[in-house]
């Protein structure tokens, strides 16, 4: 599948926004984004938690979660505090949340009922 980059607005609890480009992963289960923006937007880290990395590694990190807008809908969202260097990360726990697909050929999100089966 083609990796492709979409939009969304990060909510603070403090009323900041800041928009982010986050390219879709459905290999990452959590939403992963730097951890100064996260602060920046006075997000607090709840609990650490391991996770491995597209290269293996364990590594240690901060978990909480905020507001994300994506198209005009706001929901609450697991993240990951993640290096402030690498690249904003949208995972399968935000699709499930949106009620989201990946078309890959058209390299966007669509909706999808929910599922209650």
């Amino acid at each position: 599948m083609g990796m492709f980059t979409v939009n969304l607005r990060v909510i603070g609890p403090n009323g900041l926004t800041e928009d982010v480009d986050a390219l879709v992963d459905t290999g990452a289960n959590r939403t992963a984004l730097p951890a100064s923006l996260l602060r920046r937007l006075g997000v607090a880290p709840q609990e650490t938690s391991m996770f491995r990395t597209a290269t293996e590694e364990l590594v240690e990190l901060e978990t909480g979660e905020t507001f994300v807008e994506f198209e005009g809908r706001t929901k609450t969202v697991p993240v990951v505090f993640n290096a402030d260097a690498a690249q904003p990360l949208l995972g399968a726990t935000m699709l499930e949340t949106f009620e989201l697909s990946v078309d890959p050929v058209q390299k966007r999100l669509v909706r999808i009922p929910g599922q209650l089966m």
